[in-house]
């Protein structure tokens, strides 16, 4: 079984010295940023029991930690969809400028992420 949090190491190595004399840096951020997402949603999804396959994963996690009465559930489903926003810009936004400064905000988050579902 895939283990979701090599997504997040993969986002950690992605960020390395080659990438500061890169000529493609916004590629790495972007993938840097949606590999932490997709990390975290899938340690989400396992926490939750949910077993979507569909597009719809991502409203379902959300909404089960969302209405969870735990304040870290609650914190937990703060924390997917802001992150989720961010990917989605990364994904889909060309216009937006994805940088450092984002991917640090990103794992920053993911770090608490991981504290919060580790007390769950």
């Amino acid at each position: 079984m895939f283990d979701w949090q090599d997504y997040l190491k993969l986002a950690e190595e992605l960020n390395t010295d080659k990438l500061q004399n890169s000529s493609i840096k916004e590629a790495y951020y972007r993938t840097i940023i949606s590999r932490f997402y997709y990390g975290i949603l899938g340690i989400a999804k396992i926490k939750s029991g949910i077993t979507t396959k569909s597009a719809v994963v991502h409203k379902e996690v959300f909404e089960y930690f969302q209405k969870q009465n735990h304040l870290h559930c609650k914190q937990i489903a703060q924390i997917l969809d802001s992150l989720r926003k961010e990917r989605n810009k990364c994904d889909y936004d060309a216009e937006e400028t994805i940088g450092e400064k984002e991917a640090i905000y990103i794992y920053e988050k993911c770090q608490i992420f991981l504290e919060l579902i580790n007390q769950t």
